[in-house]
């Protein structure tokens, strides 16, 4: 009997559907600041590639839609963003590595032709062929007690080399009194630093910014005694 739904019973409907049921998808990212060039690698010869905006979560549901329920195991370079774009892809669940950018391997085509894609596609090879080694992520709260230790050292040094720079200029007058109005300078500026510094560290003790501050006085009285012995 003739079916209108199947005219030709013995043509079997062909699936093109490609099952990924056991697989990991290898994702290598290129990251910059307004975009990610995305190569996604299911091995042994599909892939997708993308750019998509820098978040993890647009890369999730990129990942869910082309790939669904799958393992996702990403690699990006090392770089600006440091390891904030690793802990947002481990917040999404991808596993995700960071690798030094000298360690990649190109081939001399890969080197002359450099673009987003070609550089995500060989993070994404080399991630597949397990040929990398990490960058080790340290502890979110460890990277930001280090944050926080360098920008101390440097407000100190720069507060020194504001001190220095001064007491030079007041040496190379000769005369204290002609600089008095510099010194008056001097003294806005440690105010200003010390601001600064107390919104950097809320927690350090008042009075060692006041300190801070005070120096600047110091500074002008001894101004002061020197042209009015």
């Amino acid at each position: 009997m003739y079916n209108i739904q199947n005219p030709h019973p013995m043509k079997q409907m062909q699936n093109k559907g490609i099952d990924f049921k056991g697989q990991r998808i290898y994702i290598g990212i290129d990251v910059h600041l307004r975009s990610w060039s995305v190569t996604a690698m299911a091995l042994p010869y599909y892939k997708v590639q993308s750019t998509l905006p820098p978040s993890a979560t647009a890369l999730r549901s990129f990942l869910d839609c082309r790939f669904p329920r799958r393992e996702y195991v990403a690699c990006y370079e090392s770089g600006f963003t440091g390891f904030s774009t690793y802990y947002s892809l481990v917040a999404c669940g991808i596993e995700c590595h960071v690798v030094n950018a000298a360690d990649v391997p190109s081939t001399q085509y890969e080197s002359v032709m450099k673009t987003d894609r070609v550089d995500s596609t060989k993070l994404a090879r080399m991630l597949a062929s397990g040929t990398f080694r990490d960058v080790y992520p340290r502890a979110k709260e460890e990277l930001d007690d280090r944050a926080v230790l360098r920008l101390r050292h440097k407000t100190q040094m720069r507060i020194a080399g504001m001190k220095a720079e001064a007491h030079a200029a007041l040496q190379r007058g000769g005369n204290p009194r002609a600089f008095r109005a510099e010194a008056h300078v001097l003294v806005e500026g440690f105010h200003r630093v010390a601001a600064v510094r107390r919104a950097a560290f809320p927690h350090e003790p008042l009075d060692t910014v006041r300190r801070l501050a005070s120096r600047g006085h110091a500074a002008a009285a001894a101004l002061d005694d020197e042209a009015h012995p």
